[in-house]
């Protein structure tokens, strides 16, 4: 599942088999946004809604989700995710790793070694 939108993780939790946190500091979490947004020129994303502006609620909600935000992530996690497998990745590199081991396990699967390992 992508993206917190807390008003469906009732739904969307339960229907993941697993969730990735990625928790990200907030201050590199704005800079990423302010490098996407001047030096990606006008390049839309397809991950981004339509039109998303960087105007001061997206910066608030950004500079807010620790305080906010993820404790309503915790509390739905605790409510819906029984049985979850929940991952949660501080940073970039943590990410990264993450997604070597995916693609590593990948590779091992169209061999038939994924399934043997568990």
């Amino acid at each position: 599942m992508d993206g917190t939108y807390e008003s469906t993780l009732d739904l969307r939790i339960p229907a993941a088999d697993a969730v990735i946190v990625v928790e990200v500091r907030r201050l590199h979490c704005l800079l990423s946004l302010l490098r996407r947004r001047f030096l990606g020129g006008r390049r839309l994303r397809p991950d981004a809604p339509a039109g998303q502006r960087i105007d001061r609620a997206l910066l608030r909600y950004l500079w807010r989700y620790p305080v906010a935000t993820r404790p309503l992530l915790l509390a739905e996690l605790r409510k819906h995710g029984d049985g979850k497998t929940v991952i949660v990745l501080h940073g970039r590199r943590q990410v990264r790793r993450l997604v070597q081991d995916v693609r590593r396990l990948k590779s091992y699967g169209d061999v038939g070694l994924a399934r043997s390992r568990g």
